[in-house]
């Protein structure tokens, strides 16, 4: 079965710069949650709770990873989850050409789509916990 139409992935929440999701296998029936950090901030390292080696292996050493704490994460995990973070930014590039004349002067705006354009965010790969993030 292909990688994207076999898991299914649900935003749950976002905070300090990282988002979770629910994934689904389809073919398992197991649910799971994976965390994609995209950002660091100046507040959560200063308000971490952790030596500064910890923050740096725990949080730091994660970015940009499809990160699970459950053993779980796969190469076809994380295909799929390109594929569909790809699909999430094309239709945000959709959606901004429709409301072209409404904010074509803003240059917040303006700025964000010059950075990112029709990117996704960029995915490293999938990682999982064992004393610190192993790439799988």
């Amino acid at each position: 079965m292909d990688a994207a139409k076999r898991y299914h992935f649900s935003f749950l929440s976002s905070y300090q710069g990282a988002c979770d999701y629910k994934v689904v296998d389809f073919v398992t029936r197991e649910e799971h949650r994976v965390s994609h950090r995209t950002s660091l901030s100046d507040y959560l390292k200063k308000h971490y709770n952790a030596t500064p080696e910890v923050y740096e292996r725990d949080v730091v050493g994660g970015l940009y990873y499809l990160t699970d704490t459950c053993g779980k994460m796969t190469p076809e995990i994380v295909e799929a989850f390109r594929e569909y973070m790809q699909a999430e930014a094309d239709q945000c590039v959709i959606d901004m050409r429709a409301l072209a004349a409404k904010y074509e002067d803003d240059p917040e705006i303006k700025s964000i789509y010059d950075a990112y354009g029709p990117n996704c965010p960029l995915i490293r790969g999938g990682a999982v916990w064992n004393q610190g993030w192993v790439a799988v």
